[in-house]
């Protein structure tokens, strides 16, 4: 069994070895454990019951949440951090030779004796952006004792919103959930509405932590501004027309992919183009994502019978489609209906400028610094609140 149906990650079922260690149950008269992405108290307890397994045998969840297990008996389900299958701060770490940490859980990169002590005297802090970064910044300055409130002018989430909305991915709803429950019961006062310089300045905030996220633009190609043409971000929204879609895989690849699956579970039929050969495109996704997602997704990909063309650089986009040449330089047209283009992240740094001048000390965290992944966002917010 390869390393990706080992440690699981989001692309294949919770709970994807169970049926095996029912067959195993069958065929022997000892205790059976299972394994292998069973990360919900829920689906543990359905494994036992259903007389599948006889034990639950769980890692990376309590990695994400050590009091998963006594969360669970006393029915705090939501108050549970949910392990999202990354695989980015446990596996992908012990591949790099790194401590072994966790996306969500930015305390498993904190030494011990660094806990977190509530404050003697409280800040009026004000949190911009209800991402994963100000969702884990104004969590942590709460637990501190701080008086926080919370700016977000759409639902809390940021980009976990379109990145849950996919079926394979719909789990890391949970993570809203949880950061959600949290912030209500410390008592974070969230605001549904954009905040500016004169919202800092006219409440009086002791501190700003700016996590503002990125924008998104479209990259330098020939016939980028065409009406069928949007970005990958753009296909979650339910902005691709027609049936037919090419999803130009030039850039930002884990996502394109991520958004060509996703547009064929809404029953179109998608080419993914990728403008080099299949090991190198592989390498490339590898280098971003860790080494089980990117084996899963290749997986998936070819299960899917998602059509991917190697080798090809895309020249033009026309109305009818894509033109691409290969290194030999013949063109090939591919037709489309849709056009997915990689987004262009650019910082949302402007608020912190226009507040570089007001005397109100400032933090920045998450892709409002530099556009990365959410490992990043919830270990700089969570770093951030630290200092406050």
């Amino acid at each position: 069994m390869t390393v990706h149906h080992t440690i699981t990650p989001i692309y294949f079922p919770q709970g994807c070895n169970v049926e095996l260690s029912a067959r195993i149950k069958k065929a022997v008269a000892i205790p059976v454990m299972a394994v292998g992405s069973i990360n919900r108290v829920e689906l543990a307890e359905e494994v036992l019951a259903s007389g599948k397994a006889d034990i639950i045998c769980i890692c990376r969840p309590l990695l994400a949440d050590p009091f998963f297990a006594q969360k669970g008996m006393k029915g705090k389900l939501r108050d549970i951090r949910p392990c999202i299958r990354c695989t980015e701060g446990c596996f992908g770490a012990i591949v790099a030779n790194k401590p072994v940490t966790c996306t969500v859980n930015a305390e498993l990169a904190v030494p011990y004796e660094q806990t977190l002590n509530r404050v003697a005297k409280p800040k009026k802090v004000a949190v911009v952006g209800g991402g994963p970064a100000g969702m884990e910044a104004a969590r942590v300055a709460s637990v501190k004792g701080h008086k926080v409130t919370l700016y977000e002018k759409r639902q809390l989430g940021g980009n976990l919103i379109e990145d849950s909305t996919s079926d394979f991915k719909k789990e890391r709803r949970q993570l809203i959930t949880y950061f959600t429950t949290q912030l209500r019961q410390l008592g974070v006062n969230i605001k549904r509405e954009e905040a500016n310089a004169n919202t800092i300045e006219r409440n009086k905030f002791d501190a700003v932590v700016l996590a503002t996220g990125a924008s998104r633009g479209k990259p330098d190609l020939k016939g980028v501004e065409s009406v069928s043409v949007i970005d990958a971000v753009a296909a979650y929204h339910g902005e691709a027309k027609g049936n037919k879609v090419v999803v130009v895989a030039n850039e930002w690849r884990h996502g394109c992919i991520d958004a060509a699956m996703y547009l064929m579970e809404q029953g179109k039929k998608v080419t993914i183009v990728f403008d080099g050969e299949t090991l190198d495109m592989m390498m490339a996704v590898g280098a971003v994502v860790s080494a089980t997602d990117m084996m899963a997704m290749w997986e998936v990909m070819a299960a899917k019978r998602l059509e991917a063309v190697y080798g090809m650089t895309v020249r033009e986009i026309t109305d009818r489609g894509v033109v691409a040449v290969n290194k030999e330089g013949k063109e090939t047209a591919f037709a489309a209906d849709t056009v997915v283009v990689p987004p262009k992240f650019t910082p949302n740094d402007a608020l912190a400028k226009a507040l570089a001048k007001s005397g109100v000390k400032v933090y920045c965290a998450g892709d409002c610094v530099e556009p990365r992944r959410f490992y990043n966002a919830i270990h700089e917010g969570h770093a951030v609140a630290r200092q406050l």
